[in-house]
């Protein structure tokens, strides 16, 4: 099931609702698709209905649309949700259900303006989160999910990148439900079939939820200033865009912005890996392309340590240390803000 809320130009809201339907009847199957929009309260605030017929062993697409006066918009600061049912009958009794969590937003990322949420500029302060945890590895559990991105979010943090692979589904819930804008990054840079389904499949599973703003197809990729890269990111972004309108395309690239032959062109927003005294020349020359931090800083320090010790292995935890590709936090920050 797609269901992802637009705000149309006249202001008026609505749910697209696509609903793929699959049988393994040998005979031809009728349907009713039943779609329930429900507010935070449980109410059902808008609904729709379609037939459908399933032909033996193949499968079928039921479209709906549900309008939606004013509602509750998801942000940030009160990251409001609703829930979209979808109920399938056969003769009239449920043989199929899915509830959906949605939030109501706009998005848009602007060259000179940055990142808009619902046409207010916000200034993404994020963390790249890998996922494993010491003591549990990448099996983590749903309350140490919930205990991280509540530390997180007790910083200041608001954004999320996925380092450097699609992210646990609950993770996902979890920012919609706190309150979290998320970068979603693909696994692997290769348009060859196999990979080209782990990107489609990340996109069908991660469309619905309203904290994904951004699709990442690479991270740091040694074809990122090629021809060949060029035209592979080329066939990964139609393929994002075409399963997913509603959201930009990016990638972390580590490199190559000014060689005569680079991908910057065909994203949507420049994701920057460091590089961070090359942000103003890069909007100099590209004043209307997009640009995000995706990766910066790299600082090093030890937890209550005062002073650096290299030959005990020690770094001062206030901030002089960095490695030799980035900066410290506070000399980042000066040229993100």
């Amino acid at each position: 099931v797609h269901c992802d809320p637009r705000r149309g130009a006249d202001g008026a809201w609505s749910v697209p609702v696509e609903v793929k339907l699959g049988s393994i009847d040998r005979a031809a199957v009728g349907v009713t698709v039943d779609v329930a929009l429900l507010d935070p309260e449980g109410k059902r605030v808008a609904g729709a209905q379609a037939a459908a017929t399933v032909l033996p062993l193949e499968r079928a697409t039921a479209t709906l649309t549900l309008a939606v006066p004013a509602p509750r918009i998801w942000s940030i600061e009160t990251p409001t949700l609703y829930t979209v049912v979808t109920h399938v009958l056969r003769d009239g009794a449920i043989v199929d259900e899915r509830r959906i969590p949605v939030g109501f937003r706009t998005i848009r990322f602007d060259a000179d303006r940055g990142f808009l949420l619902n046409d207010r500029s916000v200034k993404l302060k994020g963390v790249c989160l890998h996922q494993d945890h010491a003591g549990v590895g990448t099996a983590i559990p749903d309350a140490l999910l919930r205990w991280r991105l509540e530390r997180l979010k007790a910083m200041g943090c608001n954004a999320i990148r996925c380092s450097h692979n699609a992210p646990a589904a609950e993770l996902l819930d979890l920012c919609d439900e706190m309150g979290f804008v998320v970068m979603d990054e693909n696994r692997q840079f290769n348009p060859a079939p196999d990979t080209m389904a782990q990107l489609e499949w990340m996109v069908r599973r991660d469309r619905n939820h309203p904290s994904v703003i951004l699709w990442s197809v690479f991270n740091e990729e040694p074809m990122q200033g090629t021809e060949a890269g060029v035209e592979m990111l080329r066939r990964m972004a139609h393929a994002a865009h075409a399963l997913d309108d509603s959201r930009p395309v990016t990638g972390a690239m580590n490199g190559a912005f000014f060689d005569p032959i680079n991908v910057s062109g065909i994203f949507d927003v420049v994701g920057f890996n460091y590089y961070q005294g090359d942000y103003d020349r890069f909007h100099q020359l590209n004043p209307t392309k997009p640009m995000t931090s995706s990766e910066d800083t790299s600082a090093y320090e030890t937890r209550g340590a005062f002073a650096s010790d290299p030959a005990a292995h020690v770094q001062s935890s206030y901030d002089v240390e960095a490695a030799s590709w980035g900066d410290t936090h506070r000399a980042t920050w000066k040229k993100i803000a």
